[in-house]
Order: structure tokens, then sequence, then C-alpha cells
């Protein structure tokens, strides 16, 4: 429910999923704060809401739909909230799914909004409040404060609603939810210009922050930002003595750095930033769960204290982990660099400082510091020493964000007692800097003392204080007074600049001399003036050209006898290479960063809209500004930012000639530069009286008016030299086959002309339009073939080819790659780039061979060439054939990649040349390896199939037999039964035999024949009739024999026996000869051995038969002697022997199983979404099915090898070396979802 709407909203998805009707249309919504969010293909239609606990009550409702119109909030369940409420516990709530919110119910019916009953709770509890479409929860959701130890909010921060029926949100995701809710998937044309919102990992960072600050010996001490509790990280003490021997072996090499490096070290463990441990090494490589930092230095020349930096390395890897990876980074709490250096310019006197050693002063929680060790040795002749951090170390993940917190809430806490300090702590300060400027020397001698009383309260200490007033730095004492600066020459490169840009460097390098003599005012007021100002303004400059586009923005201030002007900022970016921009589209990208540049300053300088003024000399964009008409997506999205930052009445006119920001985009000297009063100034009419500017102001109106007129003028004409460009590139990005594109583009040319016929006419009159000359569109002439393939191969060498027509047209200044020089291209007559080679003077070739066109490698026309050329060779030959085709009219540059590319995703080909592949081999399964819970006995674990038919003679009848086969699964035993047909009936009684002869298994693995589905569903309704255990029963996927080879192996071996025991196929056995002989094939199988058979032949062979009958099955039974008749001792004699039966198993068959003989890859890597064929072994390639991956089936070693796939309106299981991909999710464009479309 949301009373601040104006309109019913509801998800675009979840109207396509109910097959709702109605009209698309684009449509704008207002969001808070000038928030404008346009939709290109939204849908009004009507929907029928119910109330589920009163079934009676319905509505008819208009709504809106587009995507996601409340985020992705998503409801917790109401039940387990409503018992913490006594005022709630009655309310009858209907079970909902916790999905996200759908509809929103806002003032299209202000009826729904009527409230019918209001039910309210104690202090800090939600109120009920009930609608005719339900109830409807208001305020916290907990009983107790979620703001302990804080300051508490406003009552809009804290309160938030919650639809019972609809929407319930939990307290982490309120603040993303409203905002996601209220303004509605927002248009953002730069990310960086809207402020970020906290994620879950910078909240969490924020309580860890707080809940561990306590006050140690006058110093802030906090704990590491877990990011889960305390984590369990490996003892890396061998990568940190190695890393140690490395730097020394460094220091040998450089003994100057040595020097500085041990003294910083050694003062730190002086000063107590190190404790040292008194462990050996030996107990601190056994210790577990500590890290150890290694450390390295950073040696910095331009530093006139300390050149050379102690930096500990946390990102270091150890077993793939470091220590940074369980930190949390925290947010963003820096102050931004333009806001300070604004803050800095705003004043006349200057202050700036410096806390020393501002992370050594944040002390480490006790229990955390065995997280940042090191070793270091203090000396040469020393042994090394193990140290542990008794502060937050630069170079932890989480030590900036910590550190520069610790001085924010100080500042917070002093906001009242010092203002002017509190507030330059919190937005003039860079990490350990302090930036900023004041009125008067006064209040600056005040400043620098009150932050030094700041930041002792934290235990630090603010010194290198300076200042632009000289009175100030003889107040302070010489050591809390900055050191003089040296500037070092950084302008020497390491490499050398190409030679053809060599004379543009050392003529712009030239210039960098005269840029100490370039000078501008630091503060934005008249330093040396005495009253008052009366008016502060910002005037900000937007031009563009073509290799730049900038903003320039002027202080404008107003005393009582003169105005003065001064530049405070400058924006320039470059205009992209690839894709320029028109001229109208750079200067609305100009007129963008002016309002975003523009609306900051102004926030900063606290200068009200009225005061604030735009400046621009494109005639479009001032038209587009005022009168809010967009001939495209692109710039109404970029109209809406400008219209959301300024008003249109802030936007006048001014003259290129007098628009400082014209400067910027087109370049100027130094030298020039320095003298031009309208960089430094700014337009000299900025100092006249503001009733000056009213021409200004009516030349804007003016320019509106007569730019409008000129614009509904053109409505009524056909422009087709301005069309050309922009239609005819979307032409070729939508068309694949060039024929398609010529006719087209023929169909376009008669347009025009009779468009032109039309304008001829001097009356258009009736009689007039009767008489015009009929055009025809059913076939075309060779001449309007050959313009229209001409204006294309134009305009696609235009996009494609610049390069070289640029360096046709201007040799000397772009020369041409080496590769491009060899096809000596030329233009035509036409102003097309051919090839004019060595075959000009071979009259007895055609003239496309001698000169055929060049196209470039990224050329649309070059694709629809080749696509024609495939479809007319029905889809016959190879990319090479296909080039050579090409070669023929057309140099394809990268000719044979795009015709490999295309027959590579050509549909057609796709189907007809299908090609699976096989899966890595998966693990043994369980089923397959003994265990401990498993009794000894083999056919626990059982494989069977179907085999087939075998015809038997019984007197007058020949009837048909066929064979179930049981297989164990561990001992590769085999048993065979007959039965009289493959039904689902006899294959029972089969597994009835069996199951009285071996015992009933506990795992029965089949593949996915009939027979067996039917017989595992009655077994498990007669289980209680002949067993009192479950039979697990797993099912291999349809059309996998590959995933029952344990079992179908044996059905060759079988066959194999059959086929050399039956000495013609004319004899034909009976039953019992049948039985005798299946009999004899399961013994000749139990009696192949598993192990390796030794040349000797003295060594016992591990055969099935021994897990059956204890050895090999042979005629003759021998009972040993050795053995006492004594029952109880024959059994533990037998259990011995059968124990070191399946022992030898373990050791000798099972390693044997460890190999992977084949399938040592993945195969093709399937996703869910992918469009496959599915493989059928009775139809040819170009027949298979398609169907699309609705979820994979899993392994045990997280590989994929079987699918559920929709094909035909049904879902089924296959195995993926079944499928041949088509179309992958990954790739999913335009094309691709229209490749999609077309294959389902």
């Amino acid at each position: 429910m949301d009373s601040g709407a104006d309109r019913n909203s509801f998800d675009l998805k979840c109207a396509r999923d109910l097959n709702l009707e109605g009209d698309k249309v684009p449509f704008a919504i207002n969001g808070v704060g000038g928030v404008v969010t346009s939709y290109q293909q939204g849908l009004i239609s009507k929907l029928i809401v119910r109330n589920v606990t009163d079934p009676n009550f319905s509505r008819l409702i208009d709504v809106q739909c587009f995507p996601e119109p409340a985020g992705k909030i998503t409801p917790p369940s109401w039940h387990k909230l409503k018992s913490k409420f006594k005022h709630t516990t009655d309310i009858e709530v209907a079970n909902f799914l916790p999905e996200a919110v759908t509809l929103i119910i806002g003032n299209d019916d202000p009826s729904l909004q009527l409230s019918l009953e209001e039910r309210e709770g104690s202090f800090n509890q939600p109120f009920a409040r009930l609608y005719k479409l339900g109830w409807c929860i208001y305020g916290p959701m907990t009983s107790k404060s979620r703001f302990e130890n804080k300051s508490l909010l406003s009552a809009n921060e804290i309160n938030y609603f919650i639809d019972i029926d609809e929407a319930d949100w939990n307290f982490e995701t309120i603040k993303a939810g409203l905002v996601k809710m209220w303004d509605i998937e927002r248009y953002e044309t730069d990310n960086k210009e809207f402020e970020a919102k906290l994620s879950p990992e910078e909240i969490h960072a924020d309580q860890v922050w707080s809940e561990s600050e306590t006050r140690v010996d006058g110093h802030m001490q906090y704990g590491l930002l877990w990011k889960k509790g305390e984590p369990h990280l490996e003892n890396n003490f061998e990568l940190a003595i190695k890393r140690m021997f490395s730097l020394e072996n460094h220091f040998k090499r450089n003994p100057k750095i040595q020097v500085q490096y041990e003294k910083s070290m050694n003062e730190t463990i002086e000063l107590g930033y190190w404790e040292r441990l008194n462990i050996s090494f030996r107990q601190a490589k056994a210790e577990k769960n500590v890290n150890y930092v290694p450390h390295f230095p950073v040696v910095r020349e331009d530093k006139t204290t300390t050149k050379v930096r102690v930096v500990f390395d946390a990102k270091a890897r150890f077993n793939g982990k470091a220590i940074n990876d369980a930190l949390l980074q925290g947010r963003k709490n820096m102050c931004d660099v333009v806001t300070v250096l604004a803050n800095f310019r705003l004043k006349k006197v200057t202050v700036t400082g410096d806390v020393k050693l501002m992370f050594l002063q944040v002390l480490l929680k006790p229990e955390d510091r065995k997280y940042v060790r090191m070793i270091w040795r203090p000396s040469t002749g020393q042994q090394p020493q193990i140290y542990q951090s008794t502060r937050h170390t630069f170079g932890l993940k989480s030590s900036p964000f910590i550190c520069i917190e610790c001085t924010k809430a100080a500042a917070r806490r002093h906001i009242d007692t010092y203002p002017i300090a509190a507030k330059a702590m919190l937005e003039s300060t860079i990490v350990d800097d302090v930036l900023t400027s004041v009125d008067d020397e006064k209040i600056a001698l005040e400043l620098i003392q009150n932050l030094k009383e700041i930041y002792k309260t934290v235990g630090m200490q603010i010194r290198k204080f300076a200042s632009n007033s000289k009175s100030i730095m003889a107040t302070l004492d010489p050591d809390q007074r900055a050191p003089n600066i040296e500037l070092t020459d950084k302008s020497m490169m390491d490499s050398p600049l190409p030679i053809i840009r060599v004379l543009e460097w050392l003529n712009w390098l030239q210039q960098t001399d005269n840029l100490a003599e370039f000078e501008i005012d630091r503060c934005l007021e008249d330093a040396f003036s005495q009253s008052t100002a009366k008016s502060r303004q910002i005037h900000v400059f937007a031009d563009s050209s073509l290799s730049a586009y900038a903003c320039v923005l002027y202080m404008r201030v107003e005393y009582e006898n003169f105005v003065s002007t001064r530049l405070i900022f400058c924006k320039a970016k470059v205009v992209p290479i690839k894709q320029k921009p028109s001229t109208p589209r750079a200067e609305l990208e100009a007129a963008k960063i002016a309002a975003k540049w523009g609306t900051i300053f102004a926030s900063w300088y606290g200068i009200d809209s009225n005061d604030l003024f735009y400046w621009g000399d494109s005639k479009t964009v001032l038209w587009w500004i005022h009168r809010e008409k967009f001939p495209d997506i692109y710039v109404e999205n970029r109209i809406f930012y400008i219209l959301r930052k300024s008003k249109s009445f802030q936007w006048r006119y001014v003259k290129t000639s007098i628009n400082p920001a014209d400067l910027a985009t087109r370049g100027i000297s130094v030298k020039k530069l320095n003298q031009s009063g309208l960089w430094k100034e700014g337009p000299a009419f900025l100092k006249d009286n503001m009733n000056t500017w009213n021409s200004f102001t009516e030349e804007t109106e003016a320019l509106v008016k007569e730019t409008s007129k000129q614009l509904s003028h053109m409505t009524n004409m056909i422009t087709y030299s301005c069309q050309q460009e922009p239609l005819l590139y979307q032409l070729m990005v939508k068309q694949k086959s060039f024929k398609k594109m010529t006719r087209i583009v023929g169909y376009c040319l008669r347009f025009c002309d009779l468009c032109r016929s039309k304008t001829k006419t001097s009356s258009p009159s009736k009689k007039v339009r009767k008489n015009l000359p009929k055009v025809s569109f059913f076939y075309f002439k060779p001449s309007e073939l050959k313009k229209a393939r001409t204006i294309l191969l134009r305009e696609d060498q235009t996009n494609s080819l610049s390069d070289v027509q640029r360096g046709l047209r201007l040799p000397k200044k772009f020369p041409m790659d080496s590769n491009i020089l060899r096809l000596s291209p030329r233009f035509d007559q036409n102003g097309i780039v051919k090839m004019f080679g060595r075959l000009q003077t071979t009259r007895f070739l055609s003239e496309e061979i001698r000169a055929p066109v060049i196209l470039g490698k990224n050329s649309l026309v070059a694709r629809a060439i080749i696509y024609d050329l495939h479809i007319e060779n029905r889809h016959y030959g190879s990319f090479q054939y296909l080039a050579n085709q090409a070669k023929q009219k057309y140099h394809i540059i990268g000719g044979l990649p795009m015709c490999k590319d295309l027959i590579k995703n050509c549909n057609y080909c796709k189907l007809k040349n299908a090609v699976t592949t096989t899966r890595k081999m998966g693990p043994l399964p369980s089923s397959r390896v003994p265990n401990s819970s498993l009794r000894l006995t083999p056919f626990a674990h059982v494989g069977i199939d179907n085999m087939a038919a075998l015809h038997v003679n019984n007197g007058d009848m020949i009837e048909i037999r066929y064979f179930l086969v049981f297989v164990c699964m561990i001992t590769r035993a085999v048993h065979i039964e007959i039965t009289v047909d493959k039904s689902t009936k006899s294959t029972v009684l089969a597994f009835i035999r069996f199951q009285a002869k071996f015992g009933t298994p506990n795992i029965v693995n089949t593949d996915n024949a009939a027979n067996f589905l039917e017989m595992a569903r009655q077994l498990e309704e007669l289980k209680v009739q002949f067993t009192d255990k479950n039979i697990n029963w797993t099912f291999n996927p349809p059309k996998a024999a590959w995933f029952g080879g344990h079992f179908e192996i044996f059905m060759k071996l079988i066959k194999k026996a059959i086929f050399k025991s039956i000495p013609s196929i004319n004899i034909l056995l009976n039953d019992e000869e049948l039985a005798t002989l299946t009999t004899e094939i399961t013994r000749m199988l139990n009696n192949r051995p598993l192990t390796y058979v030794s040349s000797d032949g003295m060594e016992t062979v591990l055969t099935p038969a021994h897990f059956i009958i204890g050895s090999q099955i042979t005629s003759e039974i021998v009972c040993p002697n050795s053995i006492s008749k004594d029952h109880q001792k024959r059994y533990l004699y037998l259990m011995k022997y059968l124990n070191s039966v399946w022992k030898k198993l373990s050791q000798d068959y099972l390693p044997k199983l460890n190999l992977r003989q084949k399938w040592h890859s993945d195969g093709n890597n399937f996703r869910i979404g992918d469009v496959v064929l599915v493989k059928d072994i009775n139809a040819k390639k170009g027949s298979w099915p398609v169907a699309i991956i609705q979820s994979l089936v899993m392994g045990d070693d997280n590989i994929a090898r079987s699918a559920m796939i929709k094909c035909k309106n049904k879902t089924v299981q296959r195995a993926l070396n079944s499928l041949s991909p088509i179309v992958q999710v990954e790739s999913f464009s335009n094309d691709a979802e229209a490749m999609r479309g077309e294959l389902l």
C-alpha cells in the first residue's frame, strides 16, 4: 500500500506471465527529488484484486506495468513476528510466498486507501491499519530498539510500513528498499554522480567498529573488522621467514636503504608500536590460527622527511589465503579531493596541517594482535625476533577506515565546542592532512589551537602547520611549522616517444616552462576589499568541439562599488575517438557536465538556484532544454539529467567569441592563456549590471522561437542527407542480407525521388497530385540497385575504414599501416575505396576482379555479403570455399575468420553439423566400494539389465526366452535368470528367484526400461510380503548406456559366449539345455580373474567366485581335512577366510579402478538456459529435436553429467553426452534471442 503514489504499479514480468493485454505506450514516472524515469515499452492494463481473507471483496483497477516496481523487497513471515505484539495477535493474515513485491496500490482508487480500523501498541511498537484489501503494519518490526548506543533518528528515518498481504521488509534492507520503491529505477547517466548506498558489508563494518571502540591510556582502541567473526587463518610462518631472508639479500645490494629501513623499524619498536614475543621458532611454527605479515621498503626520493617507508604486505597469500581476504574495507569516509580544494580556495587565510604518524596512534585490540605479527632482525649480528603489532598498521585492509573514522568521530563529538575545527576535519581533510581556509588571522589561530585539542582527545598530534599569513607562521613554534617543500623534475619518461609524435611533444614540452608564470587568485573574493559582499553568483559556461567538451565556472561577487569575477573550476573531457558524437550531442555532453559541477559547487558555497547561471553557444541544446522536445532516447535521457540538476530558466545563450569554455575545447598556448582575461575572469559582461543581461535573455527566447519554427518547417520536408547516416547504420545492424539491404535502400531512394517531384509542383492541388508519375515498387532497374549498393558500401567504409580514408586524404599527416599499403588503396569515381593492384592491365578479367572493393574487418556489409553467399551455396562448403567466392568482388580484411565465425553461428549449419562430446569420467560411486556397514556377501549392490531374445524348441513349439542378468557392483559376480518375456510380471518373478538365492540387495541400479520402472513400483508395494528391508532403487538417465557400464560390459561377454557355444544358428536348444548353458556361462564369468595373474602362476588369483563359495568354481568339491568338525569353529574359520578375501579385494583390485582409462576432459560447458540438440540414433542430424536445459544434475564431484531438458512440451532427463549446444546463455544478445526463438 503506497499512499504517496498517484498510480497503481505492477511488475511487467508478472503481467506477461498473466497474459495481460493493454496499450503498449511509453511513459515517464516522477519520483522523489525530481527523479524522472522513462519507460519506452511500458504497458497500461487492468487487473482484478481480491482480499484473500474476505473473498467477497474484489475490485478492478488500472495498473501501469514496468520492471520491479518495488525493487527486490521480499517479505518475511509475519506469523513469526505478530506474537511479539499483544495488539496484533488476533489479526487474520493470509499465507504468502517470500517473493519480491510485484503490486503497489496507489491513489487511483481512493477508497482502497480508506482506513477501516486502527490498532496502536506501546512506544517503539508497530501500529496496524485495516484496509479493504487487508491489514497493513506501520513502524518498527521488533520490540527492541535497533539504535542502541547510537543517537536517535527522526521518525521519518525509523518508521516504515509493511503490507501484510504483499510486503514485509527486514531492517538490513530497509534503506535500500525504500529508495528503490520510491524512486522506481531512476535512470542514471553516470553512477558516480549519485551518492552510493551502503552495502551490507559496509553496514557490518560500521557495527563492528562501534562495538569494539574503547579508550586506553588516552588512545582509541579498535578491533580488526572481520567479515564473519574471528577467522581461522593458517600459520604462514614459513612465508614470513622466507620473505625476511629475501629482504636481507636485497639490503646487501642496497646498504643505504638498509640503514634507513633499520632505523625506521627500530624506532617503531622502541616507541612500543611493536611488542616482542618470547617464543622460539619451533613454538611459533607449531601455533595455530596466527598470521605473520611480511614487510618491504618503499623508497620515495621526493619526500623531505622519510624517504624510506615500511610497508606491510597484508595481501601476501599462503595456501591461497591472505589476512586481507578476511577483513572488511569499510565504507568510503575520505573527503573528496575536489571538495577539499574548493574549501581551501573559499576564504582569504589558508591553514594546513599534518597528523604525526596517524595510523600508529590507534591501538589494536590485544586478542587481534596475534594476526598481525612480523619477523625482524634488529641488527646484523642478532637472531631474528618475533614481534606483534599493538597498532593498526598501514597495509591492513581495514586500517584506513578505522583510523579516519576515529578522527571523524572525534570531530563529531566536538562539533558544538569547536565548530570551525570540527567542520574542517569532516570536510577538508585528506587522510592525515588538513587543508582549509578562514576569513581572518584570528580565526586561523583559533582553528589551529582547536585542531590540536580535538586530535589530542584521541591521542594524536597535528603539526607541520602552514599558512599564507606571515604573522601566523611567526606565531607558531619552529617544531610546529611545515618545512620547505622541494620540487623534483619528473618530466623525463622511461621510454622514448614514437618518432611521429616527437615534434608535437617537444612543442608542447617547451610550453611547460611558462606554466610557472601562470597565476590565478586563490581567494574567490577580493582579498583587499574592506566592504562586505552584497551577493555571490556562480556562472557556468559550456562548449564543445571535435576534440573535447568542457565547462568553466566563475564566482561573481558584487560589492558596493565594483564587481569581481574569479575562476573557480574547469572540467574538460576528450571526445571518444572510435564513436565520435555529432556536434549537437557533443554540446549536450558539455551541458551535462556543466549542470553536474554547477550544482556541486553551488551546494558547497551555499548559492541559491536563482544565483546560478548556465551559458552555452549551442542553439540546438538550448532549444531542447527550453522546449523539452527530444529526437531520440539518447537526448531525452541527458536532458532529463540536466533538468534534474538545473531549471530551464537558468540556461542562456552566449556567443562563441566570448565563451571562455571555447578555449578549453579548442586548445591554447600557455603564453596566450596567461594573457587571456577571458579565461581568468570570464566575459566582460559579468562585471556589468545585471539589468544589461536582459539582452541575453531576449536573445535566448528569440533563438528558441526561431529554432522551433525551423524545426516545425523541417517536419514537412525530406532531408535525405541528414537522415542517411543513422538510418543506414541501423539498417546494416538489423539486416543480415546485403541483398535485402540493397532493396530497402532502393525503396528509400524511390521514395525520396517521389517527394522531390512533389516539391517541384507549384500548387499541390488534387489535379496536380493526380497527374504525378506513378512509381513502380515491384522491380528494380540495375542502375537503381547499383546506386543503392554504392551508398551502402560508401557508408560502411566510413565506419570500418575511417583510418584508411583519412590516410588517403592526408597521407603526410596520417600515414597508413604497411598491411594496408600492400593493397594499393585508392578512391574510385564514386568515393569507394578499392584495391588497385598489379592486375590493372589484365583486360580479360572483369573490373570487379581487377579492382575489388576493400572492406574492413568490422564491416557490417562484408558480413552481410558472406551471409548471402552462404545461403546461395545452400550452406555447402568450408569457410575457405566461402572466402574464395567473396574474393571475386571484394577484398575483406580478416575475411577468413569472418567466414569461419558466420558458419559457426549459422542455425542451419548447427543443426546439420551438431557434435556431441563426452564428459569427464566421474569418481567411483560409493555403491561400487565396500564399507564397514555393508554385509560381507556378494550381490549386496546389484545392477540389472535385460538381454536380447533367444529361440528355444520345446517339442513342436518354438518359443522365445530372455536373460535377466544380475551383476554385483563390488565383487563383479554375475548371475543369470531366464524369463519367458520382458513383461513386468516375468521380471518380478526372476527377481524373487534371485532374492531366494542371494538375499535382498540394498541397492539396485537399472536403466529406464519400462519393465524395470514398473517392477520397482510393484516391489515397493509387495516388499512387506518377501522382505523387511527397503531397496534403494536408482535409475540411469534414458538413452545413456554408459551410465550402466558396470553391467553393460557383461551383455557383450554373454553374447560372445553364447555364439561360440552354439556351432550353428540353425540349432535350437530346449529349455533344459538353455538352463545348462547359462549356468556354464555364469561359471566361466565368475571364474575370471579380478587381479593381475603372475607369470609363474604361484600366486592365488582373486575371482568373483571367491566371494560366492570361497574358491574358484570347479567340478570337484574339496573340503580341507585340517578344519575342525565343530560348527562354531568352522564358522569362525569361514568368516576369517572371507575377511581375507575382502581385504585382498580392497588392496589388489580397487586401486586399479583409480585410473581414468578414457573421458579425461569435461567437454562442452553447459549452463541452465542453453539451447541444445538432443542426439537421436534413429534420426539424421538435421532431424534431432531441440530442447532447453531446465536444470543440471550434479554428481558427487560437483560436475554435471545429466540434465533436465524441456523438449516438445515435456520435461525429460538426458545425459550431457547426448546433447549438442546450439545457443549458450552467456552469449545471448538480440541475434541470439532471435535464434533461440527460431530454433524453438
